[in-house]
């Protein structure tokens, strides 16, 4: 759900989905929108129908599918035709997201392309369609490539292949795998994690990295093998070479795992020499390095000049110290490289960020182009992330765009006995922590105390009072709490 749709979805707060948003076809993509938008809200049937440009007898097919493929996952309509996904502890949305993947058409013939290159007859018969239906899932797939600026497309002579830029062949792949797998998941991916640890306690750089990057670097090299068993290479012209001693260290490590080098060539082809440990290594030796190398002084200001002028657009006084910019270069410099695929670039902090303050995106734009940094704006990937950073780096633009929820205060005015009023505090008291305080009233019930109720934002009561004076929220309480109650009071909590 990616490239197109976070712009479209950014300048389109009310998100409603008049192009196709990603490389999927109709069915999955819907499924991809359903699933994002139930994510952060529910919505009347109706206006879901009209966010994704289908009739109300489609979305309800749709409906029904999803139900079926995602159970116990679901999604929901109440008698008011109120339509919200509801999710298992166990279930996030990514596991959705990852099955949708899955049973895409599209998906599966990337993922075939990438193991088999297939000629297109045995194509067509493993996804069980007519060869003329896989000419035009290639030629959409393409298309969507080129709209995308990616370097690269699918061939289908003499076989069916990828072919272009190969880095951005591999971390196109990378982008794509991460969405569908977790890292256990893959192949060989407790083969392939030993061989990494291998080499990480010989190379100390390996150690500095996060744990994500730690992670990537199983999607990468299980891509990479991939690739260069196919004979694919990388361009002479490749800048970020790694030093000999990389590749030395590596290959003196790993040709002697022999579970690792035979798992390899038998399913890969992959036969690890120098020249093939270069192949592997080259692309991602500027991330390696990049963990513990002090960024240029130059950079540092670049950073600091646009760091500041947002937030001060912002009213926000924020300045961020050389370690936090220092970690903002490195994340560029990591990022710029990656292209997205579907759904990691979407994420409900935008749609936070628009319903707070549209000008965000318009400060954070000017302050990218003032300080050279305008190629951000066309790497959706790297785009996100780094406006995400600079929020999260801001305690004071957080509490602007995500304010602090309110705590409640509330008084049980009640004429019952004392336990009722025993029973309502015990009962709030565990069931919602927000409420900060919950005092029963001990003045005169002849003479109510308005001014004393009105201080509290809620009053539970069984007692008449004048609403001309009542200035704050009230709910009617039986001697024990209703159904309709919980239903009341949640509301007004959650509102």
């Amino acid at each position: 759900m990616k490239e197109r749709f976070i712009y479209y979805f950014l300048k389109n707060a009310d998100g409603n989905m008049t192009e196709d948003i990603t490389m999927l076809e109709k069915l999955s993509e819907r499924q991809l929108r359903l699933a994002m938008l139930l994510s952060m809200d529910s919505f009347y049937l109706e206006d879901l129908a009209k966010k994704i440009a289908v009739t109300k007898k489609t979305l309800l097919s749709d409906i029904a599918a999803f139900n079926f493929v995602h159970s116990p996952a679901s999604i929901h309509i109440d008698e008011q035709q109120k339509v919200s996904l509801r999710l298992p502890c166990e279930y996030n949305l990514e596991s959705i997201t990852s099955t949708i993947l899955k049973h895409s058409s599209h998906i599966q013939l990337l993922k075939i392309i990438l193991m088999q290159e297939p000629c297109i007859a045995k194509l067509a018969d493993q996804l069980f369609l007519s060869t003329a239906s896989i000419r035009r899932i290639i030629m959409f797939l393409n298309e969507s490539f080129q709209k995308r600026g990616f370097l690269f497309r699918i061939h289908t002579t003499p076989y069916v292949h990828i072919q272009g830029e190969e880095r951005q062949i591999r971390f196109f792949y990378c982008s794509l795998f991460e969405e569908i797998y977790t890292p256990d998941q893959l192949p060989h991916s407790q083969i392939l994690s030993a061989a990494i640890k291998r080499y990480m306690k010989l190379y100390p750089p390996l150690n500095k990295l996060s744990g994500h990057k730690q992670l990537f670097l199983i999607y990468y090299f299980l891509i990479s093998i991939i690739r260069i068993g196919k004979k694919h290479k990388l361009s002479d012209q490749l800048k970020s070479q790694p030093l000999e001693m990389d590749i030395d260290l590596f290959f003196e490590r790993t040709k002697n795992n022999i579970t690792f080098c035979s798992v390899m060539e038998k399913n890969y082809h992959f036969y690890l020499t120098k020249e093939t440990a270069s192949e592997l290594l080259r692309p991602i030796s500027q991330m390696i390095h990049f963990a513990s190398v002090k960024a240029p002084a130059h950079e540092i200001k670049k950073l600091r000049n646009l760091s500041q002028n947002f937030y001060r657009s912002l009213s926000t006084d924020t300045m961020l110290s050389d370690q936090q910019l220092n970690y903002l270069y490195h994340l560029i410099s990591f990022k710029k490289e990656f292209l997205p695929f579907l759904t990691n670039s979407f994420k409900q902090f935008f749609v936070i960020v628009l319903k707070s303050d549209p000008l965000i995106l318009s400060f954070y734009e000017q302050a990218l182009v003032e300080e050279n940094y305008s190629f951000i704006l066309t790497n959706r990937l790297l785009y996100e992330e780094l406006l995400e950073e600079l929020v999260l780096l801001s305690p004071a633009l957080i509490d602007r765009i995500i304010p602090k929820k309110k705590t409640y205060t509330v008084m049980i005015l009640s004429s019952q006995e004392p336990k009722v009023c025993f029973l309502y505090k015990e009962l709030l008291t565990k069931k919602f922590p927000k409420i900060k305080e919950i005092k029963e009233y001990q003045d005169s019930f002849f003479d109510l105390n308005y001014r004393l109720i009105n201080q509290y934002d809620l009053v539970l009561t069984d007692f008449p009072l004048d609403r001309n004076q009542l200035n704050t929220k009230m709910i009617k309480i039986s001697n024990f709490p209703t159904y309709s109650f919980w239903e009341n009071i949640e509301a007004i909590l959650h509102k």
